[in-house]
C-alpha cells in the first residue's frame, strides 16, 4: 500500500511538471530541428507573443479609429519585435536591409526603415551571428529570416516567442 502511494505522488508531481513546461514552452517546428542538425542555418519564421497594448493616456483604444488602431498595433509589434531582436547577434549584410511600412498618413506611400543599426547589436563574422534578419513584419507579430543553433536556443529562452517555423 505504501508503494503505491508514493508512486502516485511521484506521478502526480512528473504529471505537474509536464504541465508546467509544456505551458511555457516555445513551439519550434520539428522541420526546424531537422535542418539544424544538417546545416548550420535554416531560414524560419519566428510568431512572437502580442503585448496588452499600453495605455495611451486620454486616448480609448476601443473608441479609436480603424487607422488609429492598427498604428497602435504596429507600434506595439515594432516595440515587441526590438526586445527580441536585441537579445540577439544579428549578421550585418553587405546590402543595406531595409523594408517598407505603410504611412499613417498616406495610405499610398511607404517609407523605409533601415533595420542595419536599430539599436541591436550587428556583427559582421558569420560564425558570430545568431540571426541573419530578412523581414519585419509589421501587421503580424514577428519576424522572418535564417537562424544559427545559437540563435534557436537565445530565442527558446525568450518569453516573448511564441513559436518557431519553417
Amino acid at each position: 500500500m505504501r508503494d503505491r502511494g508514493s508512486l502516485l505522488i511521484v506521478f502526480v508531481v512528473l504529471l505537474l511538471v509536464l504541465i508546467a513546461s509544456s505551458v511555457y514552452a516555445v513551439k519550434v517546428d520539428q522541420e526546424v530541428l531537422n535542418a539544424l542538425d544538417d546545416d548550420e542555418e535554416v531560414s524560419v519564421i519566428v510568431v512572437l507573443k502580442d503585448e496588452p497594448i499600453k495605455d495611451r493616456g486620454n486616448v480609448n483604444v476601443v473608441s479609436t479609429g480603424k487607422n488609429e488602431r492598427l498604428e497602435i498595433r504596429r507600434e506595439m509589434i515594432r516595440e515587441v519585435q526590438d526586445d527580441v531582436l536585441e537579445r540577439l547577434n544579428i549578421k550585418e549584410n553587405n546590402r543595406e536591409q531595409e523594408r517598407f511600412i505603410s504611412n499613417s498618413n498616406n495610405s499610398n506611400s511607404n517609407k523605409k526603415e533601415d533595420l542595419t543599426n536599430n539599436g541591436r547589436t550587428s556583427v559582421a563574422s558569420t560564425e558570430d551571428y545568431d540571426f541573419d534578419l530578412k523581414h519585419r513584419y509589421s501587421v503580424v507579430n514577428g519576424f522572418s529570416g535564417k537562424v544559427t543553433k545559437a540563435g534557436l536556443e537565445k530565442l527558446l529562452e525568450d518569453n516573448l516567442v511564441e513559436k518557431v517555423e519553417v
